[in-house]
């Protein structure tokens, strides 16, 4: 099956490559954007995996809510303004929420997250964390640096015994979690239909984007 023909692909000389073995189909792309918001590509360098109707039977492509990918090893990236729509449009947009406006770059091998938190007043702030995976495949967020109403707080908040967790609270983001001062991601619930089943087993940044690497942690 050509990528021109599922709506949500646009190959950049990729293609998806597919064969039905009863419910399930097989899939392969290469250097293919797969679209899950019209603003928010996946930037599928390689993908092997199948796809599966969540109702048995074929797969509704135009219906992303009514089929499942399952990944067996990919490379996926994302630049700084995809993950920047996919926080504030999936993550974060909830009444209350304690993080707004947020804007992600790339900054060699860290990111740096700017944006408004809200924490009485609200304050601009500026963190850069190191990208790393947990055993469990999230994605783990160590900020290096962090920045509130243009102070460096890392040392006031140590010398006071205050973790980032006890200054904000992300129990109602959509597949965030904050502990201590580590922001952890999981990527396969942060982002919006379809179900993306896989498992993240390295992710590193790479010119302008975050690239997460998914395979078997049994063989990685």
């Amino acid at each position: 099956m050509g990528s021109d023909s599922f709506e949500g692909l646009k190959g950049n000389g990729g293609s998806i490559e597919s064969d039905p073995i009863d419910s399930v189909t097989r899939v392969q792309m290469r250097n293919v954007d797969f679209y899950v918001d019209p603003q928010i590509p996946l930037r599928i360098r390689t993908l092997d995996g199948t796809m599966r109707s969540k109702a048995g039977g074929p797969i509704l492509f135009d219906d992303k809510n009514a089929f499942v990918i399952s990944i067996a090893s990919a490379d996926v990236g994302l630049t700084g303004p995809d993950l920047s729509l996919l926080l504030n449009k999936y993550v974060f947009n909830y009444k209350g929420s304690p993080l707004t406006n947020l804007r992600v770059t790339v900054a060699g091998n860290q990111i740096v997250q700017k944006g408004t938190l809200h924490k009485v007043a609200s304050m601009p702030f500026e963190i850069h964390a190191t990208l790393s995976v947990t055993p469990d495949g999230r994605i783990r967020m160590h900020p290096t640096y962090t920045e509130i109403l243009g102070l460096h707080v890392d040392k006031l908040m140590k010398g006071l015994g205050l973790a980032l967790d006890e200054v904000i609270s992300l129990k109602k983001a959509k597949g965030a979690t904050l502990v201590d001062n580590d922001i952890f991601l999981s990527p396969t619930m942060i982002l919006p239909p379809p179900t993306i089943e896989g498992h993240v087993t390295r992710v590193r940044t790479d010119r302008d984007q975050v690239v997460m690497t998914f395979d078997n942690p049994a063989t990685s």
